[in-house]
């Protein structure tokens, strides 16, 4: 089965639900550190991370991610208030695979899920060479 890792400040309960019904475990973790923990000893099928998580933002965690060998090929989704236009333009310049935007729908989401966890899937960003070891978390 494959695994979501689900970051987010708010309660992702309707999140976590709606990726376990469409056959996925879910794991989810409260802020940026949590989040970095998490990464240090898993491998996750893909990462949904907050624009606003507490300590290292969505963003970071992408661009961290990016450049640990083993993670480099998780495809990572943003999710991003769709009033916040700052979280938007950063998201934009960041390395991330795609941005949920919230309220998000279940339909976007199952979408955007299957999308990214086909055998098929090409990642729009792909990370320099010499890429950072894991302990660099």
């Amino acid at each position: 089965m494959k695994t979501i890792l689900i970051a987010s400040p708010e309660p992702s309960y309707h999140l976590e639900v709606l990726v376990k019904q469409l056959g996925y475990s879910a794991d989810v973790v409260k802020d940026g550190i949590a989040a970095l923990a998490y990464l240090r000893d898993h491998n996750p099928d893909l990462i949904i991370a907050d624009a606003k998580l507490a300590n290292i933002s969505g963003c970071s965690l992408a661009c961290r991610s990016k450049k640990v060998a083993r993670l480099r090929q998780v495809p990572v989704c943003l999710m991003v208030e769709t009033y916040d236009a700052d979280a938007r333009a950063e998201a934009l310049i960041s390395p991330i695979d795609s941005i949920i935007l919230k309220p998000y729908t279940a339909s976007f989401v199952k979408e955007t899920l299957r999308q990214h966890l086909r055998e098929s899937f090409i990642p729009l960003y792909t990370a320099p060479q010499g890429s950072t070891p894991a302990a660099a978390f």
